[in-house]
C-alpha cells in the first residue's frame, strides 16, 4: 500500500459500511477492515527502511513517518470499529425497546468516529507530505537547488500547489534553511546557496545600473565635448576660426538637446557620437596646439588652413544631421497643420478653394 493508498482507507471503509447496510451482511465489512489494517501494518515495516539520501550540506527535518503511519493505522481501526458500532446502535435504536440507550451510545460512537477520521486524515497528510519531500530531494539529485517547474512533472501537482507546499515546509522547519527566489522558480536547500543567489542578483542589479548609466552617457559626453569646444574657442584668438567654433558649438549643443528630448533617436547619432564628434574634437585640439606654438611656418599654416576648411564641412554635415533629426517632428507638425486647415474649411471658418 503506497501513500496514496492510505488516503483511500476511509473511502474503502465507508463503501464497505454502505454495502453492509444495503445487504445486511457484515462479513464483507469485517474483511475490509481487517485487510486495510493488515496493509497498514505492512506499510509500517516497509517505511522503516532508510529514507532517501539527502544532498550534502542540506539540513532536513522530515515529518515523522512512524507518527504518520501509526495515526493512519489507529485512525483506520477506530474509524472501522466506530462505523460498525454506530451502524449496530442505530439498528438497535430502530427495532429495540432499548432505543434510548442505543441512541445515547450512537452519539458517543459518532464522536469516536469523528476523532478516528481526524487521526486518519492527519496521518495520511503527514505521509503524503513526507513522500513529496522525498520527491523534491530526489529531483535535486544531490544538488542544493532545484527548478520548481521540474517538480511539477515529478509530483503531478500544479506549480501553485508546490510553491505553497514548499512555503509551508520552510515555515514548519521541515526545510529549516530552505529558500525560494523572488519569482518562486527555484528552490534552494541551504543558506550558502541562497547567499550565492543574492550575490548574483546584486551583481545583475549593478550591471543593469551600469547599462543604464551607459545609456545616459551620450548626454554626459556631450557636456564634455561642449566644454572642450568652449575652452578651445577662448584659447584661440583668431576671429575666423572663432566663428567656425561658435557655429560648431551651437549645432552640437542642439543635437544633444534633441537626443535628450527624444532618446529614441539615439541610434541615428551613433556614428556622430562614436567617430565624427571625437575626430572633430581631435582636430580642434590640434589647431589649438598649432596656434599656441606662436610660429607661422609653412607646415603649421597649411595644417591650420586644412582644419579650418574641414570645420566648414563638419558644420554643414552636423547641421544636416540636426535637420534630419527634426524630420519626423516637422512631418508631424505639417500633418497637424494640414488637418487643422481642412477642419476649419469644413466647419466654414475658412473660405474653400472653390470660392476663389
Amino acid at each position: 500500500m503506497g501513500t496514496n493508498d492510505f488516503s483511500n482507507i476511509g473511502d474503502q471503509i465507508r463503501d464497505a459500511v454502505e454495502d453492509a447496510i444495503s445487504s445486511m451482511d457484515f462479513n464483507q465489512l469485517n474483511r475490509t477492515i481487517s485487510n486495510t489494517i493488515s496493509d497498514a501494518l505492512d506499510e509500517v515495516h516497509r517505511h522503516l527502511k532508510p529514507s532517501k539520501k539527502i544532498p550534502s550540506g542540506v539540513l532536513v527535518h522530515p515529518p515523522s513517518r512512524i507518527k504518520g503511519i501509526l495515526m493512519t493505522v489507529f485512525g483506520s481501526i477506530g474509524l472501522g470499529i466506530s462505523l460498525t458500532a454506530l451502524l449496530v446502535f442505530i439498528i438497535i435504536a430502530l427495532v429495540s425497546p432499548l432505543w434510548e440507550a442505543a441512541f445515547g451510545l450512537s452519539v458517543l460512537t459518532t464522536v469516536t468516529t469523528i476523532i478516528s477520521a481526524i487521526l486518519l486524515s492527519t496521518g495520511t497528510s503527514v505521509l503524503a507530505k513526507r513522500k513529496r519531500l522525498n520527491l523534491y530531494l530526489q529531483e535535486a539529485g544531490g544538488k542544493t537547488y532545484c527548478n520548481i517547474r521540474r517538480l511539477v512533472g515529478r509530483t503531478g501537482k500544479s506549480e501553485k500547489f508546490i510553491v505553497k507546499d514548499l512555503k509551508k515546509m520552510i515555515k514548519a522547519g521541515i526545510l529549516p534553511h530552505g529558500h525560494m527566489d523572488d519569482k518562486k522558480t527555484c528552490l534552494m536547500l541551504n543558506d550558502e546557496t541562497y547567499e550565492q543567489y543574492l550575490q548574483s542578483m546584486e551583481s545583475l542589479q549593478a550591471r543593469t545600473q551600469e547599462k543604464s548609466a551607459d545609456e545616459a552617457s551620450p548626454h554626459e559626453d556631450g557636456k564634455i565635448y561642449l566644454k572642450i569646444l568652449r575652452e578651445a574657442n577662448e584659447a584661440i584668438p583668431g576671429e575666423i576660426i572663432s566663428a567656425k567654433l561658435e557655429r560648431l558649438e551651437t549645432v552640437v549643443e542642439k543635437i544633444f538637446l534633441v537626443v535628450e528630448k527624444h532618446p529614441e533617436q539615439l541610434d541615428e547619432t551613433e556614428r556622430f557620437m562614436e567617430y565624427y564628434l571625437p575626430t572633430t574634437i581631435k582636430l580642434v585640439n590640434a589647431y589649438r596646439d598649432f596656434d599656441s606654438v606662436g610660429i607661422t611656418g609653412e607646415n603649421i599654416a597649411m595644417a591650420k588652413q586644412d582644419i579650418e576648411q574641414t570645420l566648414d564641412t563638419i558644420n554643414q554635415a552636423f547641421e544636416r544631421l540636426l535637420d534630419d533629426l527634426y524630420q519626423d517632428e516637422a512631418f508631424d507638425i505639417s500633418t497637424d497643420a494640414s488637418v487643422l486647415q481642412t477642419m476649419l474649411k469644413k466647419d466654414g471658418f475658412l473660405n474653400s478653394d472653390f470660392d476663389k
